[in-house]
């Protein structure tokens, strides 16, 4: 497998010539369907008018499209290969370094490549970042010229998202839940705070906090909001509420955060030492916050577990440690993310699209560390 395929001609015209030719194929166009018109496809793939002309005589040429002047272009033969793919984006909006230097993001990375490795599938890595701390990032616009699907990772945005749907290529969102019509790929997010609260409520707890964490939208431009209440940031608390009521808890207490934000969960940990009916259990957002958490309360004086109990709504199975604990999470499978993100481009290649799920959930795993025991005698 190679992370980059250069296309038929590595200039623009190669790469429209690409784009077109994966249209024809990936909107199901039967022979004698009208394309659209050079002006829409310019417009649409950001490039001249006189380099879809060209381009157009070059099919043409090869029989793969019809020129009737007067009347515009129609398929005259689909290009071969049809409903196999070659060459895969992912994008990520960040730097390649961060998607390496994440766990849970490297292992889904690392699923995909699976995957691509089985189909003899070619990867690229389309990571961007701002240019500087003023601005946002500038996402790449001429993708569609360049692969024959794409995964989109970590994304929010639904502006953004809705950018990428109109593109004229097999479509994945993964590690989000979207609104838009596409199909997604996200960790069961109930069934993960279930397994987390099942277990501190084995143990004796009844008194469970919360810890909530917005999402930053790193595509946001004002007046846009930064911090983003997203499906999974809801699914998950709204899980929570639920576990209380379904186990008999009356109590609830929920403590606002945001990622990487290490100032508001300093201000968790006060509101926590402040609280007279302090929890005796606390789940987090994901293992990252709890990481960052345990750290705080540990500032705090506060010991895990012996004062606090402590696990993760959602987290890997890499032995994240809190302190000297190892950390107790709902263990999701990030890889297998990767691997059906693959899978799903391949059946919408292949024309399948209408058997496939609008929302795919992939199962976690009850991962018990030394960051929960019973609860202290008081």
């Amino acid at each position: 497998m190679r992370f980059i395929r250069h296309p038929s001609e590595d200039t623009p015209r190669g790469h429209t010539k690409d784009a077109i030719e994966r249209m024809i194929v990936t909107r199901g166009h039967k022979v004698g369907d009208k394309l659209l018109t050079y002006r829409e496809l310019a417009l649409h793939f950001g490039i001249a008018v006189r380099t879809i002309e060209r381009v157009m005589r070059q099919l043409a040429d090869e029989g793969i499209v019809q020129l009737l002047h007067g009347k515009g272009a129609f398929v005259r033969k689909v290009p071969p290969g049809s409903g196999k793919l070659t060459e895969i984006g992912l994008v990520y909006p960040a730097s390649r370094i961060h998607l390496l230097q994440t766990n849970y993001l490297n292992q889904i990375l690392v699923g995909a490549i699976t995957a691509c490795d089985l189909g003899q599938i070619d990867l690229q890595i389309v990571a961007f970042r701002a240019t500087s701390k003023a601005s946002v990032p500038v996402p790449p616009r001429d993708i569609a010229l360049r692969v024959d699907g794409v995964i989109l990772l970590g994304v929010i945005n639904e502006a953004y998202i809705a950018e990428f749907v109109r593109e004229p290529v097999p479509l994945v969102l993964v590690d989000a839940q979207t609104q838009s019509p596409i199909h997604s790929i996200s960790v069961d997010n109930a069934a993960a705070v279930n397994q987390i609260m099942d277990h501190l409520h084995a143990l004796g707890h009844r008194r469970i906090g919360y810890v909530d964490a917005r999402s930053s939208d790193d595509l946001a431009k004002p007046p846009e909001p930064l911090w983003v209440d997203s499906a999974d940031t809801r699914e998950r608390r709204e899980a929570y509420q639920a576990a209380l009521s379904r186990l008999g808890l009356d109590y609830q207490r929920i403590y606002p955060a945001m990622d990487d934000d290490p100032a508001r969960l300093e201000a968790v940990v006060a509101d926590l030492r402040q609280d007279r009916q302090r929890p005796t259990a606390v789940v987090t957002y994901d293992d990252g916050v709890a990481v960052q958490l345990g750290q705080a309360l540990t500032r705090a004086g506060l010991r895990v577990p012996r004062d606090l109990s402590l696990a993760a709504a959602v987290g890997t199975d890499s032995g994240t440690l809190v302190g000297e604990h190892l950390l107790t999470c709902a263990a999701a499978a990030f890889a297998k993310m990767g691997r059906h993100a693959v899978e799903a481009l391949q059946r919408q290649a292949a024309g399948r699209r209408a058997a496939q799920p609008r929302l795919e959930r992939v199962e976690c795993t009850l991962r018990i560390g030394t960051s929960t025991a019973r609860p202290p005698r008081r």
